[in-house]
């Protein structure tokens, strides 16, 4: 197999095209994907500690662990209410947050877990104040946990896409698309396919000495 995965255990927290893409990589793999969301079969809302109780139970069981749950509300600053701030900071980072306290005794030693975090995390954004700052927390946070869960042997990386082929970006104004396909290199967006070969790569054991990075799949953006 491409990535050695086979007859492996992951999570994967959020039901959107990276988190699909990545769930459909990992069982061509022959690997057992759980997936976990509001719209999941196994129920998990980020953003309500109480939900987490019912995996409470799981103990050295995941091989993997991914956080792809995440959410934007594009406003200038001034215009950014106080509930816009905190729905998007309580699912990209404080959802993560909660995912990786309650998951940490489901993760057996050597496993890996991946936050999905994006380019605007360290580059800002006009209009994107809670969404970026959301995601350099994101990558603080995984850092920190890197540093803390090394001596289980657990990995913890994040990988920063740029603009992707999404749902999501269907809702983004079409010059804002353009502006963002202009500036990097590639001139193109990327398929959810792209950024889930770089995340099962962080997965798998072939990226065994990787831990506490932030790797950009972003087609050449940030060096343009």
């Amino acid at each position: 197999m491409k990535w050695h995965l086979s007859e492996k255990t992951f999570a994967v927290v959020g039901s959107g095209d990276i988190g699909k893409a990545v769930s459909k990589a990992l069982e061509e793999e022959n690997a057992k994907v759980i997936m976990l969301s509001r719209k999941s079969e196994n129920y998990l809302d980020v953003t309500d500690e109480e939900s987490f109780k019912p995996y409470s139970s799981w103990s050295k069981m995941l091989d993997g662990l991914l956080y792809t749950a995440g959410v934007t509300i594009d406003k200038p600053v001034g215009l950014l209410s106080l509930s816009d701030w905190m729905e998007v900071i309580n699912t990209n980072l404080t959802g993560a947050f909660l995912t990786a306290k309650h998951f940490y005794m489901a993760l057996k030693p050597q496993s890996s877990v991946v936050f999905l975090s994006s380019i605007v995390g360290q580059w800002g954004n006009i209009g994107q104040a809670a969404y970026s700052a959301s995601k350099a927390g994101l990558e603080a946070l995984t850092k920190t946990l890197a540093k803390e869960w090394a001596r289980k042997g657990i990995r913890v990386n994040a990988i920063s896409p740029g603009l992707v082929d999404t749902k999501m970006t269907t809702q983004l104004p079409e010059p804002v698309k353009q502006g963002f396909i202009q500036h990097n290199l590639l001139k193109r967006l990327a398929a959810p396919e792209e950024i889930a070969n770089a995340i099962c790569f962080l997965l798998s054991p072939l990226s065994s000495f990787i831990t506490g990075q932030n790797i950009y799949v972003d087609g050449g953006f940030f060096i343009s």
